[in-house]
């Protein structure tokens, strides 16, 4: 059994001790709920929040979205204490944090193996969500992590703990747009995802009223080629819903380029005129990327 590859437009954090978040959270539109382990839960709380998580995963069907957990970064020295008190309730998906060099998912890989052996579910069917970009040395592993684990079917980026990191005092300018040292980030974060078939979602936007600025990066995430942006808000998943969706019209005209150029295919011809412009190979492969997600968002896979 693989890893889940359902549809990721948004996924939405919860606070994993707090149920009252997680029944709100059901009745959104996320395609995803992150239960919570890491920042958002205090130190003396993280017991009672990892009771909470297993329970929650075992009693809720999560309204057929995914089911995921942030555990705590390595360096804690609590990660293998969340994965052996959660995996019971089979969650679709491990979120990890601070992630700085591929042995760092070698390491949680082997403990998610003994665990899926030790409770009897099919050796590497636990998927991994990674959030690079975290500490400044992801940044120079990005390929090697990407690359160190099957498991492995999404890619996120995260700005605060990078900026602290750094010693740096803003993540955005006077006009909320990201300083160029994030673009860069967001930029190859992508490039790395797309490289090995592996899902982007865009960082949080951590401005929860600002709904505006929000559309806007969801909307520029989109234009470069993500395929959903992580929430922290229930107010956040509409319009990121929004900016993730395929038109109609775009559907119907990637359809008419795929048959327009398989026919001039045919014909010996690999350029030809669409629609007041040339097209070649690579507008054919956008249009079949563009038509096969937008029938995974269609069916609204599930695990």
């Amino acid at each position: 059994m693989v890893p889940y590859r359902g549809i990721r437009r948004s996924l939405l954090f919860v606070p994993g001790e707090s149920e009252r978040k997680f029944q709100h959270a059901l009745k959104t539109a996320a395609d995803g709920i992150i239960l919570d382990l890491e920042d958002s839960v205090a130190a003396h709380l993280k017991p009672v929040a990892r009771k909470q998580v297993n329970r929650l995963l075992k009693i809720s069907d999560f309204a057929g979205k995914e089911r995921l957990v942030r555990i705590n970064p390595l360096s804690s020295g609590l990660t293998e204490q969340d994965i052996e008190e959660t995996i019971a309730g089979r969650p679709h998906t491990y979120v990890i944090p601070k992630v700085s060099v591929p042995e760092d998912i070698q390491q949680i890989d082997r403990i998610l193996e003994r665990n899926e052996d030790k409770y009897g579910f099919p050796l590497g069917s636990t998927g991994l969500l990674v959030i690079v970009a975290e500490t400044p040395a992801s940044m120079l592993y990005l390929r090697e992590i990407a690359a160190s684990s099957k498991r492995i079917t999404g890619f996120t980026w995260g700005n605060e703990d990078l900026i602290t990191a750094l010693g740096g005092k803003k993540i955005r300018d006077d006009a909320g747009e990201l300083i160029p040292l994030f673009h860069i980030v967001r930029s190859f974060a992508l490039l790395t995802a797309v490289s090995f078939n592996i899902d982007p979602l865009d960082a949080v936007y951590a401005n929860f009223k600002d709904l505006t600025g929000l559309s806007k990066e969801a909307q520029d995430a989109a234009d470069l080629g993500y395929i959903g942006k992580i929430a922290i808000h229930p107010d956040q998943i509409n319009p990121i819903n929004r900016h993730f969706e395929i038109s109609d019209e775009e559907i119907a005209e990637a359809r008419e380029l795929v048959e327009a150029f398989e026919v001039a295919r045919a014909n010996g011809q690999n350029t030809f005129a669409f629609k007041g412009g040339m097209v070649d190979e690579p507008h054919y492969t956008r249009a079949m990327k563009l038509l096969k997600r937008a029938d995974r968002l269609k069916n609204r896979m599930k695990f």
